[in-house]
Formats: C-alpha cells, sequence, structure tokens
C-alpha cells in the first residue's frame, strides 16, 4: 500500500472512530476558544492555527485571517452542534469558554484588547445557545 493509500485508510478508520465515540457520549463539554481564525480564500477551509506555524506555508494570496464576530461565531457553533446531534440526537452539550488568554493576535491592535474581545463573543454565543436549548449548558470558566 503506498504512503497516500496508507493515509487515506488510517484516515477513514480514525474518522470512523471518532464517530462511534460522539455517538456514545453523553454530555460533552464543548470548549470554545478562538474567534481568530485563517482561511483559505479559494476553498472556505478553517485552519486550527496559522498556516507556516505548524504545517504548510503563508501565502496572502491563498490565505486570509478571519476574526469572526457573534454573526459568524454563533452560526458556527449551531453548525458543529448540528453535525453532533446529526450523530448523536439526545446529546447534552456543556459549552465552556477557554481560560487561557491569547497570547498573540492578528488584528493589529494589543492583544490586551484583542483578548477581552474573543472572549466577550464568544460568552455571549454560549449564552444564547445554552438559553435557547434546554439540552445544552454554559460553565464559564
Amino acid at each position: 500500500m503506498g504512503n497516500v493509500d496508507g493515509v487515506k485508510v488510517h484516515r477513514a478508520d480514525y474518522l470512523a472512530r471518532i464517530r462511534a465515540m460522539f455517538g456514545q457520549l453523553d454530555p460533552l463539554i464543548f470548549t470554545l476558544g478562538l474567534t481568530e481564525t485563517w482561511a483559505d480564500r479559494a476553498i472556505s477551509t478553517i485552519f486550527s492555527s496559522a498556516p507556516g506555524v505548524i504545517a504548510g506555508a503563508y501565502d496572502p494570496a491563498k490565505h486570509v485571517f478571519v476574526n469572526l464576530g457573534f454573526a459568524d461565531a454563533i452560526e458556527s457553533s449551531y453548525a458543529a452542534i448540528g453535525i453532533l446531534r446529526g450523530v448523536n440526537p439526545a446529546l447534552k452539550i456543556l459549552l465552556a469558554i477557554s481560560p487561557l488568554p491569547l497570547a498573540a493576535t492578528a488584528t493589529g491592535i494589543q492583544v490586551m484588547r484583542a483578548d477581552p474581545y474573543s472572549n466577550s463573543v464568544l460568552r455571549v454565543v454560549a449564552e444564547e445557545i445554552a438559553q435557547t436549548n434546554p439540552a445544552i449548558d454554559n460553565f464559564s470558566s
């Protein structure tokens, strides 16, 4: 089996195991961590870290910095919850906010301003979701 085929087989197995795990969870503690993210301009893929930090290379023509506001953050959160509920309809969720402060920011403002903005957006998202869904609660750490 070639490297690419081997990776595909292992990825499929990994995703099947993750799906099975989410099917058995109850409850799930879901930590909202950041509003700052990076995306691929062409395919709208969101990255968990800035391109070039862990892997790949940053290309300003290909990558764009995005700082989610309330509307995008709540839409993304509901989308994630929808995926989870598609696997486990009875899943109870406890939303938490990461207590770790931002160490850096790409917003162009001081990190001391960027951090409370990010936390505030996520706290409001968590509270809004918890208030509108009895199977979801909010624990702001």
